[in-house]
């Protein structure tokens, strides 16, 4: 697909909306340096002369695994505090970009991509939950996986598309039960209006004979 001069100014402002999270030395948000200290605490953790083993305990069961999981195999390259910019930074260019793919799968107006550039920095960032603003990119793309398979349904994409929902649960619960549940809506939906059209058809053709 081309690129169009609009859609490479699109992106470009995509990339330049994260800056502020490049030039500052902490990202303003208010839980991130929690996170920071799981991340820190984690690889202490591989340490064998780390004095507090005996004061944590690893948990695989917890439903926000997912950003860690990713910002630990991050910090293993990167200082922490660098890892945690980066992967903010990927998200908040990531959320107006995921969500222009569904205003076009819908054929909406290419203008109103401009507006999603600021969504980025709603409450979730001036808190700093980290697990839901790394997710929120990702559950935009289940979403349109899942609206693509309602309208083109194939057994291969449906076994894709439930492994997918199940690794949503790992990032945050939050985005799994929105994702999970605004993508059983949509096929409801359009489970309904596909009965209504052959319901019309069926009856046009009953009156026929």
């Amino acid at each position: 697909m081309r690129l169009t001069t609009e859609r490479i100014l699109f992106y470009l402002f995509c990339i330049l909306s994260a800056s502020p999270l490049l030039f500052s030395h902490y990202p303003p948000m208010v839980d991130i340096p929690q996170h920071a200290a799981v991340i820190a605490t984690l690889n202490n953790l591989a340490l064998p002369d780390f004095p507090y083993h005996d004061l944590y305990y690893l948990d695989w069961m917890r439903p926000y695994l997912g950003g860690y999981l990713i910002l630990w195999g991050v910090s293993q390259f990167l200082p922490i505090l660098l890892a945690v910019k980066l992967l903010i930074a990927a998200a908040v260019i990531a959320i107006p970009i995921t969500a222009s793919r569904l205003r076009a799968h819908f054929g909406g107006d290419v203008g109103w991509d401009w507006l999603l550039l600021p969504i980025s920095y709603g409450m979730a960032f001036q808190w700093g939950f980290f697990n839901f603003i790394i997710g929120a990119p990702i559950v935009l793309l289940f979403l349109l996986s899942a609206f693509k398979f309602s309208e083109t349904p194939s057994l291969r994409t449906g076994i894709w598309l439930t492994f997918f929902a199940h690794s949503l649960l790992l990032i945050h619960l939050l985005v799994a039960a929105f994702g999970c549940g605004l993508a059983f809506l949509y096929v409801i939906a359009r489970k309904s209006q596909w009965k209504q059209k052959y319901s019309q058809d069926f009856l046009l053709l009953v009156r026929c004979q």
